[in-house]
């Protein structure tokens, strides 16, 4: 998903079709970031989980300074703008065939995929994603396509504060999941060592 709405983001022939790319790409990489957290919460071991969730922070964080500098260092230059999109297919083309040949490592070897995926949190995920989209739709729309006290401005922030509500109590009370596989640790926020 990520990389189609990168392809028509870089091939766009109209604004329209830019941020319909745009929209698509972003539902992917919200999918891809998601997905690799739910993953590596699954199919790691206790100890070997911050490892990997650490490096998948590194490898955004990365993503967030670099992305920047690269897409306009393309944009300055002779490859255009569509480069900064089309670099995204590049990168997944190199690293695709490595899915393919990566070993198996089941943390869990008792359990079936069925028994996998049930256990993930998907109440939680759901959950998180709107917190996320509607925070960040309102900073986007408010104050720029609609005025900060516009009905849909408000509307995306009442959104934002009761999906974290609800995502507070979901993770807080294990709803329709288990204290073990809810998606946010919610233990550590009574460790100050932890908050700090």
């Amino acid at each position: 998903m990520f990389e189609a709405g990168s392809a028509l983001c870089g091939g766009a022939p109209s604004m329209n079709a830019l941020i319909v790319g745009r929209i698509w790409a972003g539902m992917g990489g919200a999918g891809i970031y998601l997905g690799a957290l739910n993953t590596v919460a699954i199919f790691t071991t206790n100890a070997e989980r911050s490892i990997y969730i650490g490096l998948i922070a590194l490898f955004w964080g990365l993503g967030c300074i670099l992305g920047p500098i690269i897409g306009g260092a393309f944009a300055d230059s002779a490859a255009t703008w569509r480069w900064a999109f089309y670099i995204n297919l590049v990168i997944c083309g190199v690293f695709a065939p490595t899915y393919y040949f990566m070993p198996s490592h089941d943390p869990q070897p008792t359990k079936s995929l069925r028994d996998k995926l049930r256990d993930l949190d998907w109440v939680g995920t759901v959950l998180n994603a709107i917190v996320y989209v509607t925070f960040v739709l309102a900073l986007t729309f408010g104050g720029a396509t609609w005025r900060w006290g516009a009905g849909g401005t408000i509307g995306l922030f009442v959104a934002f504060g009761v999906s974290l509500i609800a995502f507070s109590v979901q993770q807080t009370f294990s709803i329709f999941t288990t204290p073990e596989n809810r998606i946010f640790p919610v233990d550590l926020l009574r460790k100050p060592v932890m908050i700090l």
